[in-house]
């Protein structure tokens, strides 16, 4: 049997939603069937959890930020060309036969794959307003346009493409959920020691002051407020600024950082919320749902995909931070409500996004190329 080369395109290596989405698939494929190659632009703490499962790692630039300032802006610009060009060196070299681009944010990637002729799939992670508030909006939809193949990740995010994109060279895979291994996030040793707990990168676009202003709500009715943060803050002003809040309104809080085992932290929750202003399919509801957990979100995007019709009250109206506080109040008060729609949701979940059947689709849809 043929063994079919693919190079893998990560914007980032951060412990993040799109970077974890797409080691999961990465690790899942079959060997027998693909010689797995991983091209990642800016390098982070998930490359080494790569490795074990791709033959051959290509690493644009270490972890670096730039400021804000001019001098940083220049920098950045500058640094352009010589990315632009080991990228057209890494794609050369590595002799793939197919690229799989993880997320529109990977324009330079998509540019070179178009004119060294290589095709390549984009597996598009974002709502139409994300890829608009990025650079080159248009440029990413030309070449959207030009992909040999596009899989969305939600019925949501198709929904956009098909502006852009004819309806026949779309498909959609979601993130899925490895059932397998994580049965053992509801261990009964975690107990749930926090009220309230959010997942992620936590900064504007994940509603940072929508969840401030929710919480501070939320103590008027709970003396004894208790949240978990299970990520961390985008910027260390925005991570100082919440600690000085909590610590003077008295609101009990930890903060994990990243972490490997997300499953054991959400299990320490008694609800998990998602106050994001725009998402795709937030892995975070996913993960939340899986572990038995109530959902409160408002109603964005690709988020009522990922619940059951009977935790549809749990979708909030865009952004009624009263309407979310009653009720975070009302699951907060009835155990039996909350343990009632965690059952439900998880069932949703096994359901409906099964690593397995991600995989499948995944497989069938290389195998074209």
């Amino acid at each position: 049997m043929d063994v079919k080369k693919i190079m893998f395109v990560l914007h980032n290596a951060n412990k993040t939603g799109a970077p974890i989405s797409l080691l999961n698939l990465v690790k899942n494929l079959p060997s027998n069937k693909f010689e797995k190659v991983l091209l990642i632009m800016r390098n982070g703490e998930l490359t080494e959890k790569f490795k074990p499962f791709v033959r051959e790692t290509y690493i644009v630039r270490d972890k670096v930020f730039y400021g804000k300032s001019i001098r940083s802006y220049i920098q950045r610009i500058s640094n352009l060309p010589f990315e632009f060009f080991k990228v057209f060196y890494f794609l050369i070299k590595s002799r793939s036969e197919l690229i799989l681009i993880n997320t529109t944010r990977n324009l330079r990637v998509m540019i070179v794959s178009f004119f060294l002729k290589k095709p390549y799939i984009i597996y598009v992670r974002e709502s139409e307003s994300m890829v608009d508030s990025m650079s080159f909006p248009r440029l990413r939809k030309f070449f959207l346009k030009k992909a040999s193949f596009i899989i969305a990740v939600s019925k949501e995010t198709k929904k956009w493409l098909i502006k852009y994109v004819y309806q026949d060279k779309i498909e959609v895979i979601y993130n899925g959920i490895d059932v397998k291994n994580k049965e053992s996030c509801l261990s009964s040793e975690y107990k749930e020691t926090f009220d309230i707990g959010i997942i992620g990168n936590l900064g504007y676009r994940k509603g940072i002051d929508y969840f401030t202003e929710i919480l501070l709500r939320l103590k008027k009715h709970n003396g004894n407020l208790s949240v978990l943060i299970i990520g961390d803050f985008e910027n260390k002003d925005l991570r100082q600024n919440f600690e000085k809040l909590m610590r003077e309104k008295r609101i009990n809080y930890k903060i994990t950082g990243f972490v490997d085992d997300v499953y054991k932290y959400i299990n320490m929750c008694k609800i998990i919320v998602l106050t994001s202003r725009e998402e795709a399919l937030p892995r975070a509801v996913m993960e939340g749902a899986f572990c038995e957990k109530p959902i409160i979100s408002f109603d964005i995007a690709s988020v009522y995909e990922l619940l059951p019709n009977e935790s549809k009250f749990c979708l909030i109206e865009p952004f009624n931070i009263d309407r979310f506080v009653e009720v975070t109040n009302q699951l907060l008060n009835n155990e039996d409500l909350r343990k009632k729609i965690g059952k439900t949701n998880k069932k949703h979940i096994l359901k409906n996004f099964n690593l397995e059947n991600s995989i499948i689709k995944l497989v069938n849809i290389l195998e074209r190329f």
